[in-house]
């Protein structure tokens, strides 16, 4: 999607990123890009240069408010021109941050879940019902919670893929339980519960590993 060719003076870039966080906002960002030969680059590209442009954000479904939008480059010989100085070449194939299916993204499904639960916690002080439920939720949290501990901190090695699985399940029904509890009220767009669904369904899309994508499948197709 984005192709790099080698000058005197840097690298122009012929292509867009199509995800970028706060592109509208940020004054550099940092973005992937191939060479002819295959090498993997990341170059820091300030948006003022000539030939960078931004379209308007992506209408998402769920958080708009991170300003989400794709960064175009059109090719030119004075467009998208990064100094080699911001080079850091394969670090798209040997980067080990928040990779694919790594700690921090089932961090995040399990905070989102968190939420939903405290809101039934709390109406679960006047509701039995509600109280139950919100006592089974709470208990798989913890246990996720603890599990994702220990493997953030090496002391245990379990199945990653499986954390981010689970995690995404309780994301996605805790928010609906949320929903239910808060009724009609609920499906308004300005309460938390709606605004937690859809947030929920970002897991399904956002840096999911192929053994997640194909469990979650099998679970929807399976009725589990």
């Amino acid at each position: 999607m984005l192709r790099a060719r080698a000058t005197a003076e840097g690298f122009v870039l012929d292509g867009y990123s199509p995800w970028v966080t706060g592109a509208r906002h940020a004054h550099v960002i940092v973005t992937g890009a191939t060479l002819g030969d295959g090498l993997q680059i990341l170059v820091a590209l300030r948006t003022s240069l000539p030939g960078v442009s931004i379209p308007v954000d992506h209408p998402l479904l769920a958080l708009r408010g991170s300003a989400t939008a794709e960064v175009r480059t059109r090719r030119s010989s004075s467009a998208a021109v990064a100094p080699r100085g911001s080079l850091a070449p394969n670090v798209v194939r040997q980067g080990v941050g928040a990779r694919t299916g790594g700690v921090q993204t089932t961090a995040l499904a399990l905070g989102l879940a968190a939420q939903a639960i405290e809101f039934m916690e709390a109406e679960g002080q006047v509701r039995a019902d509600v109280a139950a439920a919100a006592a089974r939720l709470r208990e798989r949290h913890n246990g996720l919670r603890e599990a994702l501990c220990r493997a953030a901190a090496g002391v245990a090695s379990p199945n990653a893929p499986d954390l981010r699985l689970r995690a995404d399940d309780l994301a996605l029904q805790a928010t609906q339980a949320a929903l239910i509890v808060a009724k009609g009220a609920g499906y308004v767009e300005d309460h938390p519960a709606s605004r937690w669904v859809k947030e929920a369904l970002f897991f399904l899309v956002w840096s999911v590993p192929p053994q997640v994508l194909e469990a979650s499948l099998a679970r929807l197709a399976e009725g589990e």
